[in-house]
């Protein structure tokens, strides 16, 4: 443990955990990294230069279309879109870099304007402009009926199988065999074990984790399937949890986790304290530019 450190605005003990040595690769040992951050950056200065030759032409006048033809670019002429991304027939909007981003800049533009390319995460950029901006309504029956009876549907095949495995949870609760209660209705009998409460995998979705772990040990559960159409009847069986590995994955991401609680919470009560004994207020920004790694609740 080092002695005290004095910060800009607080004081610090240092503990040293682990030293690695410095080393130097070899050529060999770092060429395929180098390979990969040249071109990287290679490919940025050409999108720099595409992004140019887009913004000349915009500036010409030239329509998007013959933009993309004449540049090789992707075009697309998009349905009317919610705020949710979704199209008239609720289908989800695919295909589109940076949608969230796009769709947020489409929801604050209007028809006529001209608006700044959207940067995307890939470090790419998508231009766009607003065709017509439709005012929010209620559709008619003859625009939602398919729809509308597909929902239908979709939640009466949900509770009947809801029903079905509910009546097969109290006869197991009654004593009846599993083996009996899935030859009945044609099922599949399944072990899944190593369950986490925060896992789910596509046979063992959430809402059956979440089932599972509201069950007491040897007590039974249903959950609704991944796929909407059918249910599952859950038998809940103790087993002893495994040895605690303080090196363990997931013991290090608690560690690091309860780390920054506590420092959340020293951090607020001693600024609380401060407040309080001196008057003082916090300047928000010089303290985040003192601390840029510190989130500020």
């Amino acid at each position: 443990m080092s002695e005290p450190v004095k910060g800009k605005l607080a004081v610090y003990l240092l503990r040293v955990t682990k030293i690695v040595p410095a080393s130097k690769k070899t050529l060999q040992e770092v060429r395929g990294e180098l390979t990969k951050m040249i071109r990287a950056e290679a490919g940025r200065d050409l999108i720099l230069q595409l992004r140019d030759k887009v913004e000349d032409a915009r500036g010409a006048g030239t329509p998007f279309n013959e933009i993309a033809k004449d540049l090789k670019l992707d075009f697309r002429s998009l349905p009317p879109v919610d705020g949710n991304g979704l199209d008239k027939d609720g289908k989800e909007i695919k295909g589109v870099d940076g949608w969230a981003q796009v769709r947020k800049a489409g929801f604050e533009s209007a028809p006529g304007i001209e608006n700044d390319p959207v940067a995307t995460p890939d470090d790419g950029f998508v231009w766009f402009n607003v065709r017509e901006v439709i005012p929010a309504h209620i559709q008619k029956l003859k625009e939602v009926r398919d729809r509308a009876v597909k929902l239908w549907q979709q939640e009466q095949i949900r509770k009947k199988v809801l029903a079905k495995a509910e009546e097969l949870k109290k006869q197991a609760e009654n004593g009846k065999p599993f083996e009996e209660l899935a030859k009945s209705v044609n099922a599949e009998i399944k072990t899944i074990q190593g369950i986490k409460r925060n896992e789910a995998n596509a046979g063992f979705g959430t809402a059956a984790v979440q089932a599972l772990f509201k069950t007491a040990p040897d007590g039974y559960a249903v959950a609704v399937g991944g796929d909407g159409k059918s249910a599952l009847v859950i038998k809940s069986t103790p087993v002893l949890a495994p040895p605690f590995d303080p090196k363990s994955p997931e013991a290090q991401k608690l560690a690091r986790t309860l780390a920054g609680f506590i420092q959340n919470d020293t951090y607020v009560n001693f600024m609380a304290r401060l407040q309080t004994e001196a008057g003082v207020e916090i300047n928000d920004k010089a303290w985040a530019s003192a601390f840029q790694t510190r989130t500020t609740p």
